[in-house]
């Protein structure tokens, strides 16, 4: 089956290490011959060239002009606003699809950088609704497409006006990599055995970042050391505050391959998701969380709607440097076992990513159509 995939972030981006669809690719690769839109920004003319990596498939390149909403970054973009982006996505996509033929195509929303792909290919598709966005555009998303797969339950009811099929396949781990942890060796080889050590990795968080408040409050409770991984402004401005919150024990590290951020849940004895009480983070369904959990680490959260029951190492609270001080105190001294893990493994999510997809294509096969076309 061959499938053309169009990812919410592009495979060349910061984003795509550790994300939803490298770790789906890394077991679909095996059944399938998969083929991606990789997008780059700029005004030259668009390249199409194309290159195959090994367990993602063969990764097509397109360029799409910058948007006026990555100037002003405060609201999320109008359709007008997206035209010209809209326009080269549009053109590569139906380029690649009369180069290799595709059986099906899974597509999530980039809408907000790249517009919304060609809805007319003839093509049957799969809406992988992973993150919350306009409703507006998970409509349209959910209209042209054949199946729907959403990342939580919570998701649902946004696209329940489809009428089609809905599929929950949630965000996993893989456990293997879990197996022989040495979490004291973990701690030593970044200097911070001896301590509690909480992490943020990868730096997804309020811009308050009211977690660096709540270990500075805790740190001479609870020998607390903070550990974050990752790059970008946010890593500027979480060093900033913990050097002037005055926090002794702070290790930072930059962005790192997914294949070694192991090491970091390793050294971790509790783990942070400190979000917003929102829509965008209640909805969500964040890796992290699963790999904490994987990790044999406590959890400290805002509010997630997908973690409120079933996860009792995680403790939801809400997002105040109190809050979360509260609770990280709580995990060194009434720390939770961990959920069973086995149902999240990625094998088990991709094969049941591959069921939905290749129902769609056979059904398309057989009824020479989809309601794309």
């Amino acid at each position: 089956m061959k499938v053309l995939w169009l990812s919410h972030v592009a495979p060349s981006s910061e984003g795509w290490q550790g994300s939803r669809q490298q770790h789906l690719a890394r077991h679909l690769s095996q059944t399938c011959e998969l083929h991606w839109i990789d997008w780059t920004r700029g005004w030259s003319r668009a390249t199409s060239g194309k290159v195959d990596v090994p367990q993602l498939g063969t990764v097509h390149g397109c360029q799409v002009p910058p948007t006026l909403n990555r100037i002003a970054r405060r609201h999320y973009p109008p359709d007008w606003s997206l035209v010209l982006s809209q326009a080269s996505y549009r053109k590569a996509i139906k380029r690649v699809i009369d180069l290799e033929r595709p059986n099906v195509i899974v597509w999530s929303s980039s809408h907000h950088m790249t517009g919304y792909p060609p809805f007319d290919t003839g093509v049957p598709a799969v809406y992988d609704h992973i993150d919350a966005c306009p409703q507006w555009v998970v409509a349209t998303f959910a209209s042209h497409s054949d199946e729907i797969i959403v990342v939580s339950p919570n998701l649902l009811e946004s696209v329940s006006r489809a009428k089609v099929p809905v599929h929950v396949v949630p965000n996993g781990v893989e456990l293997k990599r879990y197996v022989a942890l040495d979490r004291l060796e973990a701690k030593r080889s970044l200097g911070l055995e001896g301590t509690n050590v909480v992490s943020l990795i990868g730096l997804t968080c309020s811009p308050d970042l009211y977690f660096v408040d709540a270990v500075a409050k805790t740190q001479d409770i609870a020998n607390l050391s903070l550990l974050i991984v990752g790059g970008g402004r946010n890593a500027d401005a979480i060093r900033s505050k913990a050097i002037a919150l005055g926090i002794r024990r702070f290790v930072a590290v930059g962005p790192v391959p997914s294949s070694d951020v192991v090491r970091f849940f390793a050294a971790s004895d509790i783990g942070l998701y400190p979000g917003e009480d929102i829509e965008y983070y209640r909805h969500a369904s964040p890796l992290k969380i699963v790999e904490y959990a994987a990790a044999g680490c406590q959890v400290v959260s805002s509010p997630v709607d997908m973690f409120i029951d079933g996860w009792p190492c995680v403790r939801i609270t809400p997002p105040t440097a109190d809050n979360f001080a509260s609770s990280i105190l709580e995990c060194i001294s009434h720390p939770r076992q961990a959920p069973d893990l086995s149902p999240l493994g990625w094998e088990t999510l991709s094969a049941d990513f591959y069921a939905v997809l290749k129902r769609v294509a056979l059904g398309s096969a057989q009824t020479s159509g989809s309601r794309g076309k």
